[in-house]
């Protein structure tokens, strides 16, 4: 069955957010290289690993801390250091991990013109390689950044929509709006 053609990104009157019948939101947009490696470092910092990773450090910090002497303050700089060293480390293995993975040819569908249609039902994310349906209740969280909104379908995995997108911040937070409002209601429906 084929699917509905997608509509450019251009600029119609009222931008690339349409209202539509039934309280749906429709976006059109395409995701590029900078969205994904900004989701991935978000992804990184708010991770669990990461975060046990810093508190674990945090405590080890502390313990050698405590009974503070010359000797010892040398060990927590060094400490420091290699804490740091660990954590630049990790964050160039990651960029150089998604730069290697990002090809044109293995994310065709990810590059692909988007339209992203939300309601009370869920979420509907459509292109020219396939449609994804995801009901509110599948999606565990809703994180805004300051370049992107990502809608998360499992642990790992998020609907990324840039801001840029948006003709203005009212809209680019509009569209947040009846996203939480949606997910939210999905909530305490317990849907």
């Amino acid at each position: 069955m084929p699917l509905e053609p997608i509509r450019s990104r251009s600029r119609l009157s009222g931008g690339p957010v349409e209202h539509t019948k039934g309280g749906n939101v429709t976006l059109n947009y395409t995701n590029n290289f900078r969205d994904s490696l900004y989701f991935n470092i978000q992804h990184f910092l708010r991770s669990p690993s990461f975060l046990l990773f810093i508190a674990i450090c945090g405590f080890g910090g502390w313990f050698l801390v405590r009974d503070m002497s010359d000797a010892l303050l040398v060990m927590v700089i060094l400490s420091i250091l290699v804490f740091v060293f660990l954590m630049v480390q990790g964050f160039v293995i990651m960029v150089i991990t998604v730069v290697i993975n990002y090809s044109r040819r293995k994310n065709k569908s990810y590059l692909a013109a988007q339209t992203l249609t939300i309601g009370p039902e869920g979420i509907i994310e459509q292109n020219e390689y396939g449609k994804l349906e995801v009901k509110w209740s599948a999606v565990p969280k809703v994180v805004k950044t300051r370049r992107l909104l990502l809608i998360y379908r499992h642990q790992n995995g998020a609907i990324l929509v840039p801001n840029r997108v948006f003709q203005s911040r009212p809209e680019a937070d509009a569209f947040y709006s009846d996203v939480l409002k949606y997910w939210q209601s999905c909530l305490r429906l317990i849907c």
